[in-house]
């Protein structure tokens, strides 16, 4: 008999502890024939950050970790709070830092830790789960060798860099909704990348 993704996700939340791979398929007495399905399944549990791996190989939910999944919710000035799916818990504070990486109303999972400069509670994000913008509209600007689209929403913390051939030859100053193609990550300028656009 199959193995329900509601099954595997009670039963992660009551366990204790996170546990590895072979042990769950043991305590859930999946058989090795079924062991290529249940990991296709537990693959969509970590996609949706129901589940979240760590290290050596073993796996449980985030509030088991001392981790949260929330929305980022990013201010104008640099920092953001992350807003949990689970509203009992308090929203977490995220210093500009850590903002880099992710943009506005991203679905993230973050370590909940305490500041050494404030000891309040913050969020360090560990990793994007879902990412909540795939267009951006704002303000192109046109510059001699490239151009990039400064948005209207001051929530989104990136100016989207635009290359003159993908830019459709939109004048400068024009309103322009943008196709978000690569996201920023450490190792890359924090400009978001765009290739296509359309004037509005």
């Amino acid at each position: 008999m199959a193995i329900k993704i509601k099954t595997v996700q009670n039963f992660f939340n009551n366990a204790t502890h996170p546990l590895k791979y072979e042990d769950i398929l043991e305590k859930l007495s999946i058989p090795e024939s079924g062991a290529e399905e249940f990991s296709k399944l537990l693959e969509k549990l970590i996609q949706k950050g129901k589940v979240v791996k760590i290290k050596g190989d073993r796996y449980g939910t985030p509030e088991k970790m001392n981790l949260v999944l929330g929305r980022v919710q990013a201010h104008k000035d640099g920092y953001g709070f992350i807003i949990p799916e689970d509203d009992t818990e308090e929203d977490l504070f995220v210093n500009p830092r850590q903002l880099r990486e992710v943009m506005h109303n991203d679905m993230v999972i973050a370590r909940r830790q305490t500041s050494r400069r404030s000891k309040k509670s913050e969020g360090k994000i560990i990793r994007v789960v879902e990412r909540g913008n795939t267009n951006v509209i704002g303000k192109f600007e046109r510059k001699k060798r490239f151009g990039y689209l400064v948005p209207l929403n001051q929530s989104i913390l990136h100016d989207i860099y635009i290359s003159l051939e993908d830019s459709m030859d939109a004048p400068d100053g024009i309103v322009a909704s943008a196709q978000i193609t690569k996201y920023p990550i450490r190792t890359r300028t924090q400009k978001v990348i765009l290739q296509k656009y359309s004037v509005i």
